[in-house]
């Protein structure tokens, strides 16, 4: 919806672990400066120079991404901000800062998942479910200090189903910058928009909080395949929910209304920012989390997809 070439390529957006395009704040003289110092950097660190850049080809992947990944490091510390290889210069003629005009009748829908890259399975916690309460309550008074109360009776009441210590999970960082692009499109846009969180938590390795990503085989109704079977522990509650989420990306992708029989999805306005939580018990409302996510420190509960690549 940035890009002027891609108009008529599509008629509906569903954008997974969407949010953080932040286009319009963008400076693209210096989004062309932090993409020449990770080139520069990157050929430095393999010992080529600026005449020898198609010996890029013939890298071994490995060795590119470690060259890579280092260049944008070394660009950052240069430039004194943080870079990354797949920012996205938008120079308002190929990718435009705001949404292109004919994006205005193009309706939404933007979400994410419940932990994005902060979760059990990023960390490698297996036993959170079997915490004790002395464990719950000391790694919660490590994690936020003495905003521990205010931020345990904020998540008790925007997620009441989840148990508490699921908050030290929660990519709190991933709801303000979808809401940003969701009033964004708002602002021109002739269709309704919505949004979701996906909260369901995978029963297996002590209980798996949704991961980025992890809402991808509810949306293609593949609970059953083997491999996705064994990940979602072969339980009743995940078939159900296959069916309420396929549903709703097929309805809205046919007609542009996520909603389905049985599971009434609102649009999402900045008057009344209706979420639909995808869980055991699924549900559209609004969760009044703005509180809890400006309790929470920044480091926690970091940016999902968008800051690592948003799905569609």
């Amino acid at each position: 919806m940035h890009i002027p070439a891609a108009q008529g390529l599509f008629h509906k957006v569903i954008a997974q672990s969407g949010g953080g395009l932040n286009y319009r704040n963008s400076d693209p003289a210096a989004s062309i400066k932090a993409q020449q110092a990770i080139a520069a950097a990157t050929l430095k660190n393999l010992n080529l120079s600026g005449s020898q850049i198609d010996q890029l080809k013939k890298v071994p992947y490995q060795e590119l991404l470690a060259a890579g990944t280092a260049g944008a490091q070394a660009a950052g510390n240069e430039l004194g901000r943080r870079v990354s290889i797949g920012d996205v210069i938008a120079d308002d003629t190929y990718v435009m800062r705001e949404f292109c005009d004919w994006a205005d009748s193009i309706p939404l829908v933007d979400g994410t998942v419940f932990s994005e890259f902060t979760g059990t399975l990023q960390r490698g916690e297996g036993r959170k479910n079997e915490w004790s309460q002395k464990e719950i309550g000391d790694n919660l008074a490590a994690a936020y200090g003495d905003k521990k109360d205010a931020i345990v009776a904020e998540f008790k009441a925007v997620f009441p189903s989840k148990k508490v210590q699921d908050v030290l999970f929660f990519a709190a960082s991933s709801r303000p910058t979808v809401k940003q692009t969701l009033a964004r499109k708002l602002e021109k846009g002739k269709t309704p928009v919505y949004n979701y969180l996906f909260t369901w938590e995978y029963p297996v390795n002590g209980g798996q909080t949704s991961f980025h990503t992890s809402e991808i085989v509810f949306a293609f109704h593949n609970v059953t395949e083997p491999h996705c079977r064994t990940a979602t522990g072969n339980v009743p509650a995940a078939l159900a929910l296959e069916d309420k989420v396929s549903q709703a990306w097929i309805n809205f992708a046919r007609t542009g209304n996520p909603s389905q029989p049985g599971l009434v999805w609102k649009p999402y306005t900045t008057q009344d920012p209706q979420t639909m939580v995808f869980d055991t018990v699924c549900e559209s409302r609004d969760l009044h989390d703005d509180k809890l996510v400006s309790l929470m420190p920044a480091a926690a509960g970091g940016r999902g997809g968008a800051g690592r690549g948003g799905r569609g």
